[in-house]
């Protein structure tokens, strides 16, 4: 069994020009989170925790989601049961790989203990994507001390051309996570489809809005002849006029 080791991670929302003597890490405004391991699992209900602490296994793996929001706080402090949860801003709100604060890290406890992380993103669908950097930290002798660990922890390094060679460097909030150009499309042979997934909603709902069970008079706010279409289409893409639905009438159709 693995030594007891706690992950502590500040979280510096100003970086200082200052660094302070002893542990390594920047002086100024921080946030401060322990990432402990146990050797049992925790039982307890730690949802909406405001702690400072996060449990995970000691052996084995665990997972701690990340969620976007306007502070840093520990959502779910149990990652030993299911998955821990934890908030934090947007480190590089405009994708441009410049960060609004960084973070640092060092291990504690008994010297020799380790832990290895790695930052993932999973989609909408399920799949999952994971850095090919990870972060490991190790309990030497000693006095342990802070280093920089933002690149690991707030960036992920992916591969984006199917050629199995991480080649990109993505922010984890980032709305572009993955790209699949044509060429790999090409070389791997991938057939890609395309689905609204709406099946057989547009029937059902042309059958409501005939039998009158739905009143569409609400949201159709413009009416346009067909010669003024690209009017409306115009309109709509750019939100004038409080438009919510415009409607192109075919004048002479029946």
């Amino acid at each position: 069994m693995r030594t007891l080791v706690i992950f502590a991670a500040i979280l510096i929302m100003i970086a200082p020009a200052v660094f302070a003597t002893g542990h390594g890490a920047p002086s100024g405004p921080h946030y401060n989170l322990n990432i402990i391991g146990v050797p049992k699992d925790k039982s307890a209900d730690m949802t909406d925790n405001q702690g400072h602490r996060i449990f995970v296994k000691l052996d084995g793996k665990s997972k701690i989601l990340l969620q976007e929001g306007d502070s840093f706080q520990v959502l779910d402090a149990n990652g030993t049961k299911g998955s821990a949860k934890f908030q934090l801003p947007d480190p590089d709100p405009f994708d441009q790989m410049v960060f609004d604060y960084s973070v640092y890290a060092r291990a504690l406890g008994t010297p020799h203990g380790w832990a290895r992380v790695t930052t993932c993103y999973e989609d909408e669908w399920g799949d999952q994507y994971c850095s090919a950097d990870s972060l490991v930290l190790e309990r030497s002798k000693g006095q342990s001390k802070f280093v920089d660990v933002s690149k690991e922890l707030l960036t992920l390094f992916v591969d984006t051309d199917g050629d199995g060679v991480a080649d990109k460097r993505v922010g984890i909030f980032d709305e572009e996570m993955i790209e699949i150009g044509p060429t790999p499309s090409r070389r791997k042979g991938l057939t890609i489809k395309f689905c609204r997934r709406t099946k057989h909603a547009v029937e059902r709902a042309l059958d409501l809005v005939a039998r009158g069970l739905v009143d569409l008079t609400p949201i159709i706010t413009h009416r346009f002849p067909l010669e003024r279409a690209r009017e409306a289409f115009e309109m709509v893409k750019d939100k004038r006029d409080g438009v919510i639905k415009a409607v192109i009438e075919m004048g002479g159709m029946e």
